[in-house]
C-alpha cells in the first residue's frame, strides 16, 4: 500500500514504522500508568477500539504524507492503550483459579486474529481494492467500541461458577 498508493520508498516506510514504534514507547512506557489511573481500564479500551477505527480509516484514506503521519500515531497511541487495558482488565475481573485459561483464551484469539486479519486483508486488497482493507479493520475495531461502550458499566466477573471452561 505504501509504495502502491503513497509513493513510500524503503526509506521512507521505515521512517514512517520508526515513528510507531516511537509512539508505542511512549504510550506503553510512560503514558499508560498514570492515564489508566485517572481515566481507568474500561475507557482506555473504548479510547482505543475508537482511536484504532479512525487511524486505519485517515490510513485508508490518505494520499500522501498529510493523513498517514497523523493516522499512525493516532493508530500506534490507540493500539498502545488498547492492548495492555483490555489485558488488564481480563486480569482484574477473572477469578484468579481461572485467570491463566482466561487469558490464554484471550491471547488466542488474538493470534488467530493476526493470522486471518493478514490473509483477509490481502485478499481484500487484490480484489475490493488497496483502500479496503483499512476500512475493513475500522469498520470492526467500530463494532468492538460499540461493544464495549454498551459493556462499560457491566462489572461481570469471570469466576468459578461463571467461567467460560467449567
Amino acid at each position: 500500500f505504501g509504495r502502491d498508493n503513497l509513493g513510500l520508498t524503503k526509506n521512507s516506510a521505515g521512517f514512517a514504522l520508526a515513528l510507531v514504534g516511537i509512539v508505542s514507547i511512549i504510550v506503553q512506557g510512560g503514558l499508560i500508568r498514570p492515564v489508566t489511573a485517572k481515566v481507568g481500564g474500561p475507557q482506555l479500551i473504548l479510547f482505543g477500539a475508537l482511536g484504532t477505527a479512525v487511524g486505519l480509516a485517515l490510513f485508508g484514506a490518505g494520499r500522501g504524507w498529510g493523513l498517514l503521519i497523523p493516522s499512525m500515531i493516532i493508530t500506534a497511541a490507540a493500539v498502545g492503550f488498547l492492548n495492555p487495558s483490555l489485558s488488564a482488565e481480563i486480569t482484574n475481573r477473572t477469578d484468579p483459579l481461572r485467570r491463566g485459561a482466561i487469558n490464554g483464551i484471550a491471547q488466542s484469539v488474538g493470534s488467530a486474529a493476526s493470522v486471518v486479519g493478514p490473509v483477509g486483508g490481502g485478499l481484500l486488497y487484490d480484489h475490493a481494492g488497496h483502500r479496503i482493507p483499512f476500512y475493513a479493520g475500522a469498520a470492526l475495531f467500530l463494532v468492538s467500541a460499540v461493544l464495549v461502550f454498551g459493556a462499560r458499566g457491566s462489572a461481570a466477573r469471570v469466576g468459578p461458577a461463571t467461567s467460560a471452561l467449567s
